[in-house]
């Protein structure tokens, strides 16, 4: 479209008698060529998520600034084009329309350049490769969006978690605590649910409400695009009440305290069959010798294939012995070179 309107505009110039006429042809098709390059066009192809529910329509950058426009400014661009030349035309019969014209055209340029470097970083961002960012793990795209809002490129800490937590293989972690170690964590484990099961399939132990509000607080955001539904049981509330909570919720992730999973587990009426991953987030404070008795217990009621995930900033020797019953071979992420 960009072309054709650059060749009418260049026969009107060479069909043109009067200087002031080729002079704004010259200038017209300099102005098209350069709002050629920042127009936008709409991508045609909806990305669903895994579940099928949801459609991303996103607009193509093909900009040669990498400026992101909005709807509104490559609409007034696809307007101005025609503008240009119909005010070619006009120039020499009514040279008031062709002023009124020009002033229109710097209002819609002046819109355009606000609206492109309102984001200013992001223009001077160079394109990114996929070996630098979360792409490169194979993550669903749902998990992905979620997890770019904490980085758009993974740590050194995040390129070796989220490969270990994807293996399926036991995990142990004494990396220091912070967002993108939880996001990384929770982004793995999410790879796997399943939507349409619903039934606990992953249960994060923390060691108090205040842990347990920043963990729900970094799921909120990963899970954003995931058809989930995420529960939080890290008061001190009763066991019944509990109860009726989980099974009118169905989650697929509990949060949960030590105390609370114990209580929970032994439970008749709580369905923990499913469960594919345990996350035990600050293991050096959650196993003491006031609960590694009772934790062993709980875990044999799980799945033997259920992957077990440790989060520790230094491992008790409490934590070890839980290793050595329940992870006997695992994947270490931290500065020791063995446990």
């Amino acid at each position: 479209m960009i072309m054709i309107i650059s060749s009418i505009v260049s026969i009107l110039k060479e069909s043109a008698t009067d200087d002031s006429v080729k002079l704004l042809c010259d200038i017209s098709n300099v102005i098209i060529q350069l709002l050629g390059s920042l127009i936008l066009k709409k991508d045609t192809k909806p990305r669903l998520t895994t579940t099928g529910s949801k459609q991303v329509n996103s607009w193509e950058r093909i900009s040669i600034f990498e400026a992101e426009i909005t709807k509104e400014s490559a609409i007034l661009l696809a307007v101005l084009s025609p503008v240009i030349t119909v005010t070619s035309l006009l120039s020499s019969i009514v040279p008031y329309i062709c002023i009124v014209s020009l002033v229109y055209i710097g209002i819609c340029l002046v819109s355009v350049i606000r609206d492109a470097f309102y984001n200013f970083p992001f223009i001077l961002e160079p394109k990114s490769d996929k070996k630098d960012t979360f792409e490169k793990f194979g993550l669903r795209f749902d998990v992905l969006h979620g997890l770019v809002k904490f980085s758009k490129k993974p740590t050194a800490y995040a390129n070796h978690l989220i490969p270990a937590v994807l293996s399926r293989r036991h995990v142990i972690s004494t990396f220091t605590t912070g967002q993108i170690k939880t996001a990384s964590v929770v982004g793995s484990f999410m790879n796997f649910l399943d939507e349409h099961l619903h039934s606990i399939q992953c249960i994060y132990i923390v060691p108090n409400s205040e842990i347990g509000s920043y963990v729900l607080q970094v799921m909120d955001n990963v899970c954003e695009f995931v058809d989930v539904e995420v529960l939080g049981l890290c008061r001190n509330t009763p066991n019944s009440e509990d109860i009726r909570t989980i099974l009118n919720v169905a989650p697929s992730i509990l949060v949960v305290t030590m105390e609370k999973f114990l209580e929970l587990n032994g439970h008749r009426g709580i369905n923990m069959s499913k469960v594919t991953t345990i996350v035990i987030d600050y293991c050096d404070h959650s196993i003491n010798s006031t609960t590694v008795k009772k934790l062993n217990n709980a875990m044999e009621k799980l799945n033997s294939s259920t992957q077990i995930i440790l989060l520790a900033q230094k491992l008790s020797e409490t934590v070890k012995q839980f290793m050595g019953i329940w992870m006997p071979e695992r994947l270490y992420i931290g500065k020791q070179r063995r446990i």
